[in-house]
């Protein structure tokens, strides 16, 4: 079995909003190239940094985890699921009905999802945490194939201090 998700919808936001951006400044970018230039800069990095900053592709293939992160900073990630047992998660500020939040309840909480997986149900042995931004509705599809296909059981890490507000 594999399960294949791909990037964020943000990203795909961040170059319509330049390109609109740049449409509608056409007439000042000759008089104001400074700031048309700094403010666009300056734009980009909080859209990035608030809505997208670790959008990736994931894919499973038998129990094989791939991350292909956006961008180079954020190193890939290959992981070899049969080493773990038990995960959980928190979710990020763009799911207000979800259980397992993270973060107080206004934009200041974190802008992606995260997953934990252990080796036992104390969370106290070989412990990852993998920080990922997908689009709405995959983060779900990915934790339903962790769960039946993969074999992994969901449990809560707040026993083992938690890895979440």
């Amino acid at each position: 079995m594999k399960l294949k998700l791909s990037y964020s919808i943000t990203i795909y936001l961040i170059v319509v909003f330049i390109i609109a951006y740049v449409f509608s400044n056409l007439g000042s970018i000759q008089e104001h190239t400074l700031g048309f230039i700094f403010y666009l800069v300056l734009i980009v990095i909080a859209f990035y940094f608030f809505l997208s900053r670790y959008s990736c592709k994931l894919d499973i293939y038998g129990s094989t985890l791939h991350i292909r992160y956006l961008m180079p900073w954020n190193k890939n990630v290959h992981i070899d699921l049969k080493s773990f047992k038990y995960f959980d998660y928190g979710r990020g500020f763009y799911n207000l009905i979800s259980e397992r939040k993270k973060g107080f309840m206004n934009l200041l909480r974190y802008p992606y999802d995260t997953i934990v997986l252990s080796e036992g149900p104390d969370f106290s042995t070989n412990i990852l945490i993998l920080k990922v931004n997908l689009r709405l509705g995959q983060f779900n599809k990915l934790l339903n194939y962790l769960k039946t296909s993969v074999g992994l059981n969901l449990t809560d890490s707040n026993g083992s201090g938690g890895y979440f507000w």
